[in-house]
């Protein structure tokens, strides 16, 4: 199953894809989600079908036009290769990469592939799709949906406006559409390590991001994930330390993800206690994951530092808050420290301070007590 959509924000394409492939139970292969680790603990041995690895579902065919997938895997490798293939020949517009998909559809084909993605042009950039689900929405425009799960990135995104969003400084449009897109490809993460649902629904793992950056679509990278937990109890706030981190960056296409489990050190800061890194191949002959034994992992250290917070309250529920720190040209609210075979963190007591302040702010004495 999968869970690709695409959108437009503030006239900003924006794709977002999810990792997880699924298939026929295969007893002997051993299988490790970025997201979770073992899908074993979703799926015990004998399910008959189950998560079967991890692949990149977003494609730059190149620098004028990215394309997400959905099907059977090697009908999308066939088509996305020769599709790169004829683009470097001569660059496809809008009007032709119609016409090349109505040359290439049949029955049999619309069976096995969907896709959705953007060209840029000598007349801009439009939103091209071959099977896909098309939906309208007066917040968005038009919305390509690739798979299963994108109904849950659909709803999601729906309430996304809605929901709390902090960024530490004023944003361009381009930054503006980003913020959106990691915060909801972390919300949905965020779900998925609380539930599981999206692994039983046989999407997720991760997501991955791809916009238009300086005249060309890029997949967007150096971005750090935190998630916290903060419960309400009448007017007292309790702010757990964070407690996993993920790193997304790409080393010559391949997806890298470092994963972190936290917990805090006598020392009071914190530090990780199971730390792991994965590489996704782009290529699409060979989508397993690898763990990278002797690599050097990526810093921690990035230009996108993600909060997630999940705040409980007895009366109102539970709710999300996303605060953005965008971190290119000055020191973030929270350090890493490859250290002693160990990720250490140290957060500014002055960010602490900030989220609390959010929370009371967004919690008002009146709505809590």
């Amino acid at each position: 199953m999968t869970a690709v959509i695409g959108f437009s924000f503030n006239n900003q394409p924006i794709l977002i894809g999810d990792l997880l492939l699924s298939g026929p139970e295969i007893i002997d292969r051993d299988v490790n989600i970025p997201s979770i680790g073992d899908p074993s603990l979703v799926f015990p041995k004998g399910s008959g079908y189950s998560i079967t690895g991890v692949d990149q579902k977003l494609y730059l065919i190149d620098d004028n036009l990215a394309v997400g997938w959905a099907g059977r895997r090697i009908t999308a490798k066939s088509v996305l290769s020769e599709l790169q293939k004829k683009n470097r020949e001569t660059a496809f517009e809008l009007g032709s990469l119609v016409e090349y998909f109505k040359r290439i559809d049949s029955p049999a084909l619309r069976q096995e592939l969907c896709l959705a993605g953007f060209i840029k042009d000598r007349n801009g950039v439009a939103a091209v799709s071959y099977n896909s689900k098309v939906v309208s929405s007066s917040k968005f425009g038009r919305i390509m949906l690739l798979g299963t799960g994108s109904e849950d990135l659909l709803r999601q995104l729906e309430q996304i406006l809605e929901q709390e969003v902090k960024v530490n400084r004023t944003l361009n449009f381009l930054e503006v559409a980003i913020c959106l897109a990691l915060q909801l490809s972390g919300v949905m993460l965020q779900h998925e390590l609380i539930s599981s649902e999206s692994i039983l629904n046989y999407y997720g793992g991760g997501y991955e991001i791809i916009s238009l950056v300086g005249g060309r679509f890029v997949k967007i990278e150096d971005i750090t994930s935190l998630y916290w937990a903060i419960e309400i109890k009448g007017t007292e706030i309790t702010m757990s330390l964070p407690q996993l981190a993920f790193k997304f960056s790409y080393t010559n296409g391949s997806l890298i993800i470092r994963r972190a489990q936290l917990e805090p050190s006598i020392e009071n800061n914190v530090v990780s206690f199971d730390d792991s890194a994965h590489l996704i191949s782009s290529d699409l002959d060979n989508p397993k994951i690898k763990n990278l034994a002797g690599f050097s992992p990526p810093d921690f250290n990035s230009r996108y530092l993600c909060n997630y917070f999940l705040v409980k309250h007895a009366k109102r529920g539970i709710e999300t808050l996303t605060r953005i720190d965008y971190t290119q040209n000055a020191a973030g609210p929270i350090r890493f420290v490859d250290s002693h075979s160990k990720l250490e963190l140290y957060i500014s007591k002055l960010f602490v301070d900030e989220i609390i302040e959010s929370i009371k702010k967004r919690f008002s004495k009146s709505a809590i007590t």
